[in-house]
């Protein structure tokens, strides 16, 4: 019976990423391998999956794996790295992002299934996506939903969530205070200035930054939400 699959390919003369290549008739995925490498002459075959297959892509080197004990999975932040620590990417970014120097220079794409991948690897992976966006409240909502969804033994509350999404979101954020830019990072000491009859006025810590207005002020006893304007 025949069936579609996708192969990723490198190596083509002149092209420094992958290439997809896609099979609408194999009768497996070794004909599907053989479709490519005939598309292609001399192409490195990289990861073959079917299309309606649920996951992602990660770069691994089994060289890189075998020197630095198992440290052969790649991570844009932090380069060769164990499973798990790994950045995935979404398939058509293959295309655009060439693959890092690898020892015999065998580094290659990998298709991890969405239930096979690492959970920290997929919340990593959620939480980049929300960072290239707009984070506008109502994608903060969504983004630690799919985290709590796709990574359930990692997030038992959305809190957990919440705390995962704002560890790099909003640690350095710049907060614009009426005409002047204030410069806020998660630990820093500030004043609050209570508004109901300065009760509580005093020196805090920041916890967390909610948003561009609001952040998390802890002194240790209780934490609280307050808005940027009041704090000095």
């Amino acid at each position: 019976m025949n069936q579609k699959y996708t192969v990723i390919v490198t190596g083509i003369t002149g092209q420094p990423v992958a290439q997809i290549f896609c099979c609408d008739q194999a009768d497996n995925e070794a004909h599907a391998r053989e479709q490519a490498e005939n598309a292609y002459p001399g192409c490195r075959i990289n990861t073959v999956f079917k299309p309606k297959d649920s996951g992602w892509l990660q770069i691994y080197s089994p060289n890189e794996a075998a020197t630095s004990d198992g440290a052969g999975f790649w991570s844009n932040e932090d380069g060769w790295v164990e499973e798990g620590a790994e950045t995935l990417f979404d398939v058509p970014e293959c295309m655009e992002y060439q693959l890092p120097l690898s020892l015999g220079r065998d580094a290659e794409w990998r298709f991890v299934h969405a239930c096979a991948a690492s959970q920290v690897a997929v919340a990593r992976h959620i939480r980049s996506g929300y960072l290239a966006g707009n984070r506008q409240d109502s994608d903060e909502y969504a983004t630690t939903e799919a985290m709590m969804e796709s990574c359930p033994s990692m997030f038992a509350t959305r809190d957990h969530a919440w705390s995962f999404l704002m560890e790099d979101a909003h640690e350095n954020l710049e907060l614009e205070d009426g005409d002047q830019e204030r410069h806020l990072r998660v630990g820093d000491e500030v004043r609050w200035t209570d508004p109901d009859n300065n009760e509580a006025s005093g020196c805090y810590t920041v916890k967390a930054i909610k948003s561009t207005t609001v952040v998390e002020l802890s002194n240790g006893d209780c934490s609280f939400e307050a808005f940027v304007h009041e704090l000095s």
